[in-house]
């Protein structure tokens, strides 16, 4: 800005800026603040968020197949037939249950045999089903553990 020669700047007093300097120097001052609070809990989150440097679980599959039996339901010929897939944490695991398949259905096919048709029936005997088989297989793993049990198909009569 110029100054006519007949006009002199106003005396500063010391101390004292003019408006527009203490808002941008405020809005600076918000914005780095903002700044460092974001890259910090950023930081936090990325540290923290991962207990340990544990790697994120990959879920691979292995398929039963399909199973078949009697129920106990004493007097009468009440039977179910699934057909099965279990999750488990890693490809281990499912080379331990390949190697032991027979070991495997044979299990499957002792928990079914010990059901009745009314601990299987509904949601609820559909989980606790799940349940028992998830121990009953999860036994047969020293790497790893089952994580789900699937049923693809789940019929009784």
């Amino acid at each position: 800005m110029r100054l006519s020669p007949d006009r002199k700047p106003a005396p500063s007093i010391p101390g004292r800026r003019d408006e527009r300097g203490a808002v941008s120097a405020a809005v600076l001052i918000i914005v780095v603040v903002v700044v460092v609070v974001a890259v910090v809990g950023g930081g936090l989150f990325m540290v923290l968020g991962r207990k340990g440097g544990e790697k994120p679980v990959v879920a691979k599959t292995y398929r039963v197949g399909e199973v078949s039996t009697n129920l106990a339901d004493p007097g009468s010929k009440r039977f179910i037939k699934i057909v099965l897939e279990v999750e488990v944490d890693g490809d281990k695991p499912v080379q331990e249950l390949q190697k032991q398949s027979s070991a495997v259905r044979d299990a499957v096919l002792a928990v079914l045999r010990a059901k009745t048709l009314d601990e299987v029936q509904g949601a609820d005997g559909m989980a606790a089903v799940a349940g028992d088989l998830t121990k009953a297989i999860g036994g047969f793993l020293t790497k790893g553990k089952v994580l789900k049990v699937n049923f693809l198909e789940f019929m009784t009569q």
